[in-house]
């Protein structure tokens, strides 16, 4: 927990440096060089992704108490609307077909994608977003665990860690708290969590959803 309190910057949380953040974390592929797209309004990965956060709030006034697919993928299909690599590969809100690395290391199989989020993701936020709700736990600690486990699977092509950056405020803002933002210059800090997660929590949540499975044949 202390990984993930020291790259939270309390100041009240402002839209425009959130999707500049965000987008500053994870460019764009396709984008190279010093020039980071989405950095002021009027661009096409800055309009999408504050159009991607309202409907992040929206959904934590509608979709407050039950966990659904739909919330990852109609943020994901918004912050990829009319952006060529996501539109030439009909990846927008899609799960992805192949398998892909995070720093390195392989990503779970592509195929088991579709099943490890309705499966997995849904019903462990689903959890989460209870528990936090009923004040059994932090929010800001169940925020992250959606968040991280979400990285984990990291089920899109690409834009994963924008999508992700929003399921943490859309979670937060369901439990009624401010949405936080992560910042650039924490972006190290920000990916041992993740990896610390997927070190220590992954493989028990994993291993009890495949038990779970093995019960039920």
């Amino acid at each position: 927990m202390q990984i993930k309190r020291n790259i939270i910057i309390m100041n009240k949380f402002d839209i425009d440096a959130f999707v500049i953040e965000s987008n500053k974390i994870d460019p764009q592929y396709g984008y190279f060089g010093d020039f980071i797209p989405g950095s002021k309004p009027g661009e096409l990965l800055y309009d999408n992704q504050k159009d991607a956060f309202e409907i992040a709030m929206e959904l934590a006034k509608t979709q407050n108490k039950v966990v659904t697919e739909i919330i990852p993928r109609s943020l994901h299909a918004t912050l990829g609307k009319n952006v060529d690599f996501f539109e030439l590969n009909n990846a927008r809100g899609t799960y992805r077909n192949h398998n892909v690395k995070i720093n390195g290391k392989f990503a779970p199989e592509h195929y088991l994608v579709p099943s490890l989020m309705r499966e997995l993701w849904v019903p462990m936020s689903q959890t989460w977003l209870k528990q936090a709700q009923d004040n059994q736990i932090d929010p800001v600690e169940a925020a992250w665990n959606t968040h991280h486990l979400f990285e984990v699977i990291h089920p899109f092509l690409d834009g994963n860690g924008r999508t992700g950056r929003l399921i943490l405020n859309w979670f937060l803002m369901a439990c009624e708290k401010e949405p936080i933002i992560i910042y650039h210059d924490k972006k190290n800090q920000y990916y041992d969590s993740i990896q610390e997660f997927r070190d220590n929590k992954y493989p028990e949540i994993y291993q009890n959803w495949i038990n779970k499975d093995l019960i039920n044949q």
